[in-house]
């Protein structure tokens, strides 16, 4: 396994060769090349060559992707020179979730950074208020009708029966006696009269009516009614406008804006991402998330799971640990053996030289350089 020293001495060789090709290439021979970088923190001592004097103001046909996990792998954090230089000469930045809320508010930092404002609203209190805007002539219209349906039906029946019988019975019966007497003075005459009547008489009548009546009679009425008026007015009805009144408004502050752009980046969910580009803001993109192609036939999928995963452990980038011990611990013996070599060939020259001393333990932190007479 390699040491963090021996991965950054690797990776700034190789990235120094690659500017060193690029930047020594005549301009027609060079072609546009991009360099994918895994792990920024690996080059952050990188000390690019010398070109102030022969490549001022001269540009390679280059792209550089990095890939820097986060920012507490750099030494200093957020006050890395190379973090800070790349974060500003790269004019492209795909952000992914960051939990860490250094890494977060860092992050959140630079995409929030061009959108900043100091009049973004946070809240408004609005107060609805009546307003006269002017007055309408209204014509109002007075409409009734009114309707009325009766109907009526009656009969009567009536039935009578007279029976009358009169009878009259009388009985007369009467006596008459008449008296008188006459005198006469010359003649000395008297006369006596006398009369005497008796009547007697008797009678009786009867009357006997029948009779019968008989009536019916019957009416029926229906009346039907309708009626209605519409009477016309014109009149002037002010015009009433409803508007809401803001009172007052609230701004959000700018440690508001930031940790809002870092609560996102923190909380953003799996396959989001945000791309800034500078001079142009910041969105919010998608990617989509790996399907599961084997989800029907499980065993099918575990036995190319097995497959794939023999075919990479061969390879020699997933050599064991005993391996790379073992190619170490080879290649420490090659290089002390060659070193040596050159070290017999500048002694022979007549040049004092010193004798390297190298260690096959892994555990060793350091290398000890012995003159030949110390280690002799």
């Amino acid at each position: 396994m390699l040491r963090d020293e021996d991965r950054e001495i690797l990776a700034n060789c190789w990235l120094s060769e690659f500017l060193f090709a690029a930047y020594n290439t005549p301009r027609e021979q060079r072609r546009p090349f991009a360099v994918f970088i895994d792990g920024t923190a690996a080059v952050s001592s990188l000390r690019a060559p010398d070109r102030h004097e022969h490549h001022a103001g001269e540009k390679i046909p280059a792209a550089f992707l990095l890939r820097p996990a986060g920012t507490q792998f750099f030494e200093g954090g957020i006050q890395n020179p190379l973090l800070n230089g790349l974060t500003s000469a790269c004019r492209v930045h795909l952000i992914f979730r960051h939990q860490n809320e250094v890494d977060a508010t860092y992050f959140g930092k630079l995409v929030k950074l061009p959108e900043l404002s100091s009049h973004r609203v946070k809240h408004e209190q609005r107060v609805p208020m009546q307003f006269q805007d002017g007055h309408d002539l209204v014509t109002l219209v007075d409409e009734s009708d009114s309707w009325q349906d009766g109907e009526q039906q009656g009969g009567s029946e009536a039935d009578g029966t007279t029976d009358s019988t009169t009878r009259t019975s009388g009985t007369n019966e009467g006596s008459t006696e008449t008296r008188g007497t006459k005198r006469d003075e010359h003649s000395l005459r008297r006369t006596v009269n006398e009369a005497k009547a008796a009547a007697t008489g008797s009678s009786e009548s009867s009357a006997q009516a029948n009779g019968s009546t008989h009536t019916t009679s019957t009416n029926w009425a229906r009346t039907s009614s309708r009626g209605g008026s519409k009477t016309y007015k014109q009149s002037l009805v002010p015009r009433i406008v409803v508007r809401d009144i803001i009172t007052s408004v609230q701004f959000f502050t700018t440690e508001e804006q930031l940790m809002e752009a870092a609560s996102q980046i923190a909380s953003a969910p799996t396959g989001t991402a945000f791309l800034y580009i500078g001079g142009r803001g910041t969105v919010k993109v998608c990617f989509p998330l790996p399907k599961k192609p084997f989800r029907l036939a499980p065993r099918f999928g575990h036995k190319k799971t097995e497959s794939l995963w023999q075919l990479v452990t061969a390879r020699p980038e997933y050599a064991t640990a005993e391996d790379i011990a073992a190619q170490r611990e080879a290649f420490t013996e090659h290089l002390a053996a060659r070193l040596h070599g050159l070290a017999g060939n500048l002694e022979c020259g007549g040049t004092p030289a010193t004798r390297l001393l190298l260690s096959a333990d892994l555990s060793m932190p350091q290398r000890t350089y012995l003159s030949r007479s110390e280690a002799a």
